[in-house]
């Protein structure tokens, strides 16, 4: 469960990082927030069986001495310890019964709510 890490010419833009990402993963939506991808990709175990849709996680960071994308992938039923994953991604999600899964997806949702309430400059009694 370490990092990998893939050689670039040049220092990526975010829009770039996601771009190698969507293209690695091919997911139906992502987002990168900070420096983490969050993904809904599909997943089938064989032809007989239907697609399932599941959240990925991606760390990333840029070494920009060495010129190296360092990722770590990190999907949803292993309990990623990023949060922010947006609420458009989790609705893509297959429902399912793993508790890390749902655990996470929950804390996510939660976040988006916090997060848009703090937007809106009203303040929750969970908040303080």
């Amino acid at each position: 469960m370490g990092w990998d890490g893939v050689k670039i010419n040049k220092s990526l833009t975010k829009k770039e990082i996601k771009a190698y990402l969507d293209d690695l993963y091919e997911p139906l939506d992502s987002e990168i927030v900070y420096d983490v991808w969050y993904g809904a990709v599909p997943y089938q175990k064989n032809k007989k069986s239907k697609i399932e849709v599941f959240g990925l996680v991606v760390f990333t960071s840029i070494d920009k001495k060495e010129k190296i994308l360092w990722t770590k992938e990190v999907s949803e039923d292993m309990g990623p310890c990023s949060f922010d994953c947006p609420e458009r991604i989790i609705k893509l999600l297959t429902p399912t019964k793993d508790e890390f899964s749902n655990s996470w997806r929950e804390t996510c949702l939660y976040n988006t709510k916090k997060h848009s309430t703090k937007k809106k400059g009203k303040v929750r009694l969970e908040d303080m």
